[in-house]
C-alpha cells in the first residue's frame, strides 16, 4: 500500500531554527576569535588612541644575527655563545651610532619630558605578555641615562625569570631577594663598573663605554618560594625610598603583567610604569587588558614603548628612513 504523506516529515520551521541559532552563535565564536588575536594597530595614534597612552618610544625590528656578529666582533676571542647572545643585546654598547640606539635616546628624552610636570624618580617597566623586550629596553635605557650624566639603579624585580644579571655578565647573587629577607643592607649588594669589568665585558669594552660609571645594579637575588609576596613587604617601601635618595633614577624590570601579578601589585609603588609592546606579538584585548590591570591599581602609567616596528607602522619617524647594517 502506497502511503499518502511522508512517514518522516521534515520539520522546516525547527530545522531553520536551528540552523540560524548555530550560524549566530558561530559568527559569535569567530567574531571573538578575531577580536581576542587581533593585532592589527596601525599607526601611532591608533595604539595613542586605543590605550588612551602617548607613545614614549618605537624600536625598530633588527636582524639578530648581525647585532650577534657585532657583539662577537666586540667581545674578546674567547667569548662564550651565551656571552655574545647576552651582549648582543646591549645595543647602545655594540653600536652607539645606530638608528637603534638612537631609538633609544629618543626614548630617553620622551621620558624625560613625560616627567617633567611631575617628579618620576622610580619608574617600572613591564609588559603584557612574555618576550615582548622590556628586559632588553630597560637595560639599555639604563646605559644611555649613565651616558647622559645621570646616576642610575637598574634593579631586577623579575624574581621569576630575572635576565638583567645575564644581560650584563653578572652574577645572579645576592641581590633584591637578599636585601628583603637578610639583614644587609642593599647597598651592599650594589655592583657597579668595577663588576662590569670583572665580567665577560671586559675592561677594553668597560672602559671605551664612558658613563658607564654612573651605572649600578641591583640583580634579583636568590630564588624566592613566592614573589608576590615578596614585592608586597612593607620593607620594599623602605628600600624603594632609600634608593631614590641616593640615584637620579631607579628603574625596575618586572614580570610581564597576564601571566603573573606581580608588576601589578609594584606599579603602586613607583612613581611612574610603562608598558612595553611587541608590535603584532599579542592581541589588541590582552594589551588592553594589562593597561585596564595597571589603571585598576591606580599606577601612574607614563606612557607604552613600541618594539619590532616596521617603517611603516611609524612612517613620520625619520629614523626609521635608514637601515641598520
Amino acid at each position: 500500500i502506497m502511503p499518502n504523506a511522508p512517514i518522516n516529515a521534515p520539520n522546516t520551521a525547527l530545522n531553520l531554527m536551528v540552523g540560524s541559532l548555530m550560524g549566530v552563535f558561530l559568527g559569535i565564536v569567530i567574531a571573538f576569535a578575531r577580536e581576542s588575536f587581533d593585532t592589527s594597530i596601525g599607526t601611532i595614534e591608533g595604539i595613542e588612541e586605543f590605550l588612551k597612552v602617548p607613545v614614549l618610544g618605537v624600536i625598530p625590528q633588527f636582524d639578530g644575527k648581525e647585532m650577534e656578529e657585532a657583539a662577537r666582533a666586540a667581545l674578546p676571542v674567547h667569548a662564550s655563545a651565551a656571552n655574545v647572545e647576552n651582549f648582543s643585546k646591549l645595543i647602545c654598547l655594540i653600536d652607539p651610532k645606530s638608528p637603534l640606539s638612537e631609538s633609544l635616546r629618543s626614548l630617553r628624552t620622551n621620558i624625560q619630558f613625560a616627567s617633567m610636570d611631575r617628579k618620576v624618580k622610580s619608574i617600572l617597566f613591564t609588559s603584557a605578555g612574555i618576550g615582548e623586550g622590556k628586559s632588553t629596553c630597560v637595560t639599555n635605557l639604563a646605559i644611555t641615562l649613565a651616558q647622559e650624566g645621570q646616576r642610575v639603579l637598574l634593579v631586577d624585580a623579575d624574581l621569576r625569570r630575572p635576565i638583567v644579571h645575564q644581560r650584563l655578565g653578572l652574577e645572579r647573587v645576592p641581590g633584591l631577594a637578599d636585601a628583603l629577607v637578610g639583614s644587609t643592607s642593599w647597598r651592599s649588594h650594589v655592583r657597579s663598573v668595577t663588576d662590569l669589568m670583572l665580567g665577560p665585558l671586559g675592561v677594553d669594552r668597560v672602559m671605551s663605554s664612558p658613563g658607564l660609571d654612573n651605572l649600578h645594579i641591583l640583580t634579583s637575588g636568590s630564588e624566592v618560594g613566592n614573589p608576590n609576596e615578596f614585592l608586597n613587604m612593607n620593607k620594599i617601601k623602605i628600600l624603594l625610598s632609600e634608593m631614590k635618595e641616593e640615584y637620579d633614577l631607579v628603574l625596575f624590570d618586572t614580570p610581564p603583567i597576564l601571566p603573573v601579578t606581580d608588576a601589578v601589585a609594584f606599579s603602586s609603588r613607583v612613581d611612574g610604569t610603562i608598558l612595553v609592546y611587541q608590535v603584532g606579538r599579542i592581541g589588541r584585548n590582552a594589551l588592553k587588558r594589562a593597561k585596564f590591570l595597571l589603571d585598576h591599581a591606580q599606577a601612574n602609567v607614563m606612557g607604552i614603548v613600541l618594539t619590532n616596528v616596521k617603517s611603516e607602522v611609524a612612517p613620520d619617524y625619520g629614523v626609521y628612513r635608514y637601515e641598520y647594517r
